[in-house]
């Protein structure tokens, strides 16, 4: 809530312009509609309970450029959704995570397609929390859709493919490491502590991307072998190599070009999938690690199978309409989808 009443002083009281607020839940909507009124500024909201003529007054009013209005509390199960709220508004603010994919695509779709001036949409966390796990489970169920969506070489298969979509999410979203790293922390989870943002995560995560990186940059010849050959020992020798790394170093390489990653990681990968090999076969414990990690693989590949869900067309938010842009501090983490 905090950074909520930050948004909107910075946003109306500032520079003048309007915010408009999604939410999902009534309560939720309720508690920040009151916030921001007690905060001073002229709210207005579309609640699921309204009259169909209610909601075309307030509605109305907020395209109005000559209204007074500064924020517009909207329920996305509500008209709001059905029309265009952003001729005169282009700032807005998403409060609710929801752990399916599509809803909240919608709701960002919904802004970057009907503004023509640049969007930016804010979707705060707090970080360490349930958001996290929220997060987690919206990336997951949002992987096995565009996996059947997206254009990857049919040779890209297991969990080759699940770090290549997950940097896509990464790269669309601005998130600050791969977020593939907490899933297969989750597959571990009767097996270690999952933590979703200490360092190990972290590193983790960054050689995901430099792995990812290298996979989409090989098409045919010795190396498509290496990764096809592999793909099976590849998240257990991830873990192996970045225990090489500092997080700092891993972030450092992920802005070179690919041709010096390349001469730099693939040897590093090509012996830590050695020693991920010769360990899994000589120690019970790293077996064990192994097969819950193909375990997570095949589960998701079998949910994916099984259900045949597509995203609807327009509801993948890409670079062409927005990109969403990741804020770390101490206290949480904040996503900005700019779009136009």
């Amino acid at each position: 809530m905090t950074r909520a009443l930050e948004l909107a002083w910075k946003y109306c009281k500032e520079s003048k312009e309007r915010l408009i607020v999604y939410v999902e839940d009534v309560w939720i909507q309720c508690m920040v509609e009151s916030l921001f009124v007690v905060a001073g500024f002229n709210v207005g909201t579309v609640r699921a309970s309204d009259e169909p003529k209610d909601d075309d007054e307030i509605i109305a009013e907020w395209n109005d450029p000559t209204s007074d209005l500064e924020i517009l509390v909207a329920n996305v199960e509500t008209a709001v959704m059905d029309v265009n709220m952003h001729t005169c508004c282009f700032k807005a603010l998403i409060l609710d995570w929801p752990l399916e994919p599509d809803g909240i695509l919608r709701t960002l779709n919904h802004m970057v397609q009907n503004c023509e001036t640049p969007a930016i949409i804010h979707m705060p966390k707090i970080r360490d929390g349930y958001y996290d796990v929220v997060e987690r489970i919206f990336c997951t169920k949002w992987a096995m859709q565009l996996s059947q969506d997206i254009n990857l070489p049919e040779w890209i298969t297991g969990a080759i493919r699940e770090i290549c979509v997950f940097e896509m999410i990464k790269t669309a979203w601005h998130q600050p490491f791969n977020r593939y790293a907490w899933i297969v922390n989750h597959d571990l989870r009767e097996h270690q502590t999952l933590s979703y943002s200490l360092d190990d995560t972290l590193r983790l995560g960054h050689v995901f991307s430099i792995a990812a990186k290298l996979i989409l940059l090989c098409s045919q010849g010795k190396d498509k072998d290496f990764w096809t050959g592999n793909e099976g020992f590849f998240v257990d020798a991830c873990f192996h190599c970045m225990e090489s790394y500092k997080t700092e170093e891993l972030e450092a390489y992920l802005s070179q070009k690919l041709v010096q990653l390349k001469n730099i990681f693939l040897p590093h990968f090509q012996t830590a999938i050695r020693l991920a090999q010769s360990q899994i076969e000589n120690y019970e414990e790293y077996h064990e690690r192994h097969d819950m990690l193909r375990c997570g693989v095949e589960d998701r590949e079998e949910v994916s199978a099984e259900s045949g869900d597509e995203l609807e067309e327009g509801e993948t938010l890409g670079d062409d309409d927005g990109a969403v842009e990741g804020e770390e501090g101490e206290q949480g983490e904040q996503y900005e989808a700019q779009g136009g």
